[in-house]
C-alpha cells in the first residue's frame, strides 16, 4: 500500500537536524553552566594542596633540625662539663695562668 501524494512517512517526534543540534547545544551549555563553577573551584584548590604539601615537608625538616640541634647542645654540654675539662687539662699538662699574666695571642705562620 502506498501513501497518497504529499504525505511523508516520518514519525512526529523526528526533528530536522538544526533543531537537534540546537537542542544538544542547549543541553551542553546547561551542563557546562552547572559544572564550570565546580571545575573552577577544583582548579583553584590545586595550588593550595601543593602549598600544604610543601608546608608539611618544611615542618618535618624543621622538626628534624630542631632535634639535631638539641642533640648537639646536649653533646656540647657534656663536652664542656667542668670535670671533663679538668681531666683534659691534666692530660694535656695545662694549668691555670699565673697571676698578672696578660692575654696570650697566637698567630698562624704566614699571617700578619
Amino acid at each position: 500500500m502506498s501513501l497518497p501524494a504529499g504525505v511523508v512517512n516520518r514519525p512526529p517526534a523526528a526533528a530536522s537536524p538544526p533543531v537537534v543540534v540546537a537542542g544538544l547545544a542547549r543541553i551542553v551549555l546547561a551542563l557546562l553552566g552547572l559544572l564550570l563553577p565546580l571545575l573552577l573551584q577544583a582548579a583553584a584548590q590545586v595550588p593550595g594542596l601543593v602549598w600544604q604539601k610543601d608546608a608539611a615537608r618544611l615542618e618535618e625538616r624543621l622538626a628534624r633540625l630542631r632535634e639535631e640541634r638539641r642533640r648537639y647542645a646536649a653533646e656540647r654540654a657534656s663536652l664542656l662539663r667542668a670535670e671533663r675539662l679538668r681531666r683534659e687539662a691534666e692530660r694535656l699538662g695545662l694549668g691555670p695562668a699565673p697571676p698578672g699574666a696578660g692575654p696570650l695571642v697566637l698567630r698562624r705562620e704566614g699571617r700578619p
